[in-house]
């Protein structure tokens, strides 16, 4: 069979016809060829089934290795049970020291531990990869002082294209201006954690104090990357008499987003726990959520409102449509004690460790050095197992600090189980 009328690359799309003649004959005489698909249907739930049914019927004499489901990839995991490609994000975690010292961080800032660009390139080279992936450049501490930094975001760019690359404030005075136009050169969004609009705020949120002028010259450096930037506000009590201040400053140099966040290490004595401090800062997001400043939030109803790029709606998988058709008419329930993120996130510490999320303990699943594909090691097919038999959410995760995603992809599990 022919199947160029099918197969395709995103941009030149058709529309799928529902009765998917052509499916099950694809799947399964894929061994030579490697195929790209992306499902464009009319009748999304109809269709859907037909393709659930057929890789049910047939998964132990698919192929998998020569198949990469474009907009889809989350529909298989979820039916096969196991992450069987790379997920939509990965995140390296390239560098564990850091000399900003914000108030809320336990690090104790004597471990200088690094990802080597070596490692990093050898084990993505194992995968297929394609421009619906997003890196994301992490810190356990700031990227910025990795050694390996621009062969690192030189090789993710020439390869694959999209890079989100997060940073602290004042690190990024810690680049001359020449790495610092090559930085903006290779990358597509910045994520910079500032939590104050002026020194003097700043000052009160970090051990690592910032003059008068070094603000200045991080503010001209602002305005050069605030079009592709969220800038981010972890809310404590030495910076929330600055929250509208903060929104107005970064909004007026045009920033592509502004987040306002919890403290990502949950304290007890968090200030947030006061309903009644609580119930005003959502009253200050309410008042900005319909201006034209983008806002993030998790804490102002958890809902989402920013700025779609055209790598967002070029990565957008069918599952994310209909679940965020969903959540445009406010139906949801974050009453949920399970985690469902089906291993869409992946994440290679500095350390060397590779595992599904954040919570390394529970989720690790080998080391930077194995041979074999991530998701192939004995060791995860042990714990995935585990897992889903048990249905039982690790303690740690509760207090997971992407409750969007975790919900999104619960709704998107009950959508392809009811099928």
């Amino acid at each position: 069979m022919e199947y160029k009328n099918h197969i395709f690359r995103y941009k030149d799309r058709i529309i799928f016809k529902d009765d998917l003649f052509w499916f099950e004959d694809l799947i399964l005489n894929n061994n030579k060829s490697f195929y790209t698909i992306y499902f464009e249907f009319q009748n999304i739930k109809d269709s859907l089934r037909k393709v659930k049914n057929i890789i049910l019927k047939n998964k132990d004499r698919i192929n998998f290795d020569y198949l990469y489901f474009y907009n889809a990839w989350d529909f298989i995991n979820i039916i096969l049970e196991i992450p069987i490609y790379l997920p939509s994000n990965i995140n390296l975690f390239i560098s564990e020291t850091c000399p900003i010292w914000c108030i809320y961080c336990n690090n104790p800032n004597d471990i200088h531990t690094y990802l080597s660009f070596e490692k990093i390139k050898n084990f993505l080279l194992k995968y297929y990869m394609w421009n619906n992936i997003n890196f994301n450049i992490l810190w356990q501490w700031d990227p910025i002082f990795n050694p390996d930094l621009f062969k690192i975001l030189d090789f993710i760019k020439n390869q694959w294209g999209h890079i989100t690359f997060f940073s602290w404030w004042k690190s990024l005075l810690f680049l001359s201006e020449e790495r610092f136009k090559k930085i903006n050169k290779l990358v597509d969004e910045f994520k910079i954690n500032i939590s104050s609009s002026d020194y003097k705020v700043y000052n009160k949120t970090h051990k690592n104090k910032i003059s008068e002028k070094e603000f200045e010259l991080l503010v001209k450096k602002f305005k050069l990357i605030a079009n592709k930037s969220t800038f981010i506000n972890i809310i404590t009590k030495e910076n929330l008499y600055d929250l509208v201040d903060f929104i107005l400053f970064y909004n007026k140099l045009w920033a592509k987003n502004i987040e306002i966040k919890k403290d990502l290490h949950y304290p007890k004595d968090y200030i947030l726990d006061n309903k009644i401090i609580l119930s005003k800062i959502e009253k200050i997001l309410e008042k900005f959520l319909y201006t034209n400043v983008w806002l993030i939030s998790n804490i102002w109803k958890w809902y989402i409102n920013i700025k779609e790029t055209e790598f967002d709606k070029r990565r957008e998988t069918i599952l994310d449509r209909y679940v965020n058709n969903l959540l445009n008419k406010n139906e949801y329930n974050m009453e949920i004690q399970w985690c469902y993120q089906f291993g869409n996130s992946l994440d290679i510490t500095e350390n060397e460790i590779v595992s599904l999320c954040c919570h390394y303990k529970e989720w690790k699943i080998s080391d930077l050095n194995i041979d074999d594909k991530y998701y192939n090691t004995e060791d995860f097919r042990e714990r995935y197992k585990i897992y889903l038999k048990n249905k039982r959410t690790p303690k740690s995760c509760k207090k997971c600090p992407m409750p969007i995603d975790r919900y999104k992809n619960y709704l998107k599990f009950i959508f392809v189980s009811k099928l």
